[in-house]
């Protein structure tokens, strides 16, 4: 029997790279990808795109009742994305606080309820000085 594990995949390069990372190693895909009101939702039709190809079990599940309690970043409100590096101060805008954990605690339940041993996520690691839940810590 193979080994289940759940990918939360974005479309975007990061969690590109984990899906095949996950592919590659023979496990059996439970890919999902969050809605959270992201202004880059062209991703979730990479996503989608992509899980197909590969014939990869893929769920696309709609938070965006996130934005009720988290309203102020640049990536899910009415405020432009500014442009820079991910070090420079103007970046800050685009947090969406605690994002990564509530994306992984969702993947976690999701896991269990599948049976699935492991679940992927892939954070950049150059996004650690202005996202708290991408630094290894």
């Amino acid at each position: 029997m193979t080994e289940k594990a759940v990918v939360i995949y974005s479309g975007g390069m990061d969690s590109f790279t984990i899906l095949n990372k996950a592919h590659r190693e023979g496990l059996e895909i439970y890919a999902l990808t969050f809605d959270y009101g992201q202004k880059h939702s062209k991703e979730i039709e990479f996503a989608r795109n992509v899980c197909a190809e590969l014939n990869i079990n893929h769920r696309i599940i709609d938070i965006t009742a996130i934005n009720q309690l988290i309203s102020n970043s640049s990536l899910t409100s009415d405020v432009e994305i500014p442009e820079g590096h991910y070090a420079d101060d103007n970046m800050k805008s685009t947090m969406v606080p605690n994002r990564n954990m509530i994306l992984l605690s969702l993947a976690i339940g999701y896991a269990v309820d599948i049976g699935a041993s492991k679940v992927y996520y892939g954070a950049h690691s150059g996004d650690h000085s202005i996202y708290p839940d991408c630094r290894p810590e």
